[in-house]
């Protein structure tokens, strides 16, 4: 039995479509034949990933008080109108990710500890994605 999934740096695990993956049980015992065992058989396996941008927003796409990226402006009458812009660019890095996951559905995180000291701001940006 070669490395486990658990085992493979992050990178590695979205290189090679691993990233969420049954885990086999920790409990292991040293063994000649099998370098490690696991002893509680299958009901042990746990269904673990890794995040493909941690639990942050996407670059670009931090609403919060404390970030510095452009909000998105919806109103076309505005100068500053970039939902074009900013909807195109949100797509590249979904399709950037999707291109990591085995299946059509992929996890999304908008936001990570901290990030939603002024949630009405971050909530109001996303559901302008979301139209």
């Amino acid at each position: 039995m070669g490395l486990t999934n658990d085992f493979l740096p992050v990178p590695l695990k979205f290189s090679t479509l691993c990233a969420f993956t049954l885990q086999p049980g920790t409990i292991a015992e040293l063994n000649c034949s099998n370098f490690s065992k696991n002893l509680l058989g299958d009901q042990s396996d746990l269904f673990t990933g890794a995040l493909f941008n941690g639990y942050g927003a996407p670059n670009g796409f931090c609403f919060d008080i404390l970030c510095g990226d452009d909000p998105i402006i919806d109103n076309p009458d505005l100068p500053d109108y970039n939902v074009p812009d900013r909807t195109k660019s949100f797509a590249t890095f979904l399709n950037q990710q999707k291109t990591f996951f085995r299946t059509n559905n992929i996890i999304l995180t908008m936001g990570s500890d901290f990030q939603y000291q002024d949630a009405a701001i971050n909530y109001k940006n996303m559901d302008k994605l979301i139209k």
